[in-house]
């Protein structure tokens, strides 16, 4: 068996939402917000978001 592991640090979305299953295990789910910085070709800071549905 093998186990992939990602760690994510960033901000919420919305506040996350717990939903049951029929079998009902809980379920929750959210939106995080992750942030990158770097310089473009010009060498000027630039910051990109990128929003992981979970």
């Amino acid at each position: 068996m093998t186990v992939n592991k990602v760690i994510l640090i960033g901000h919420f979305g919305k506040d996350p939402e717990v939903k049951y299953a029929a079998s009902g295990a809980a379920v929750c789910r959210f939106s995080l917000a992750t942030n990158e910085t770097f310089k473009n070709k010009a060498g000027e800071p630039q910051k990109r978001t990128e929003w992981h549905s979970m």
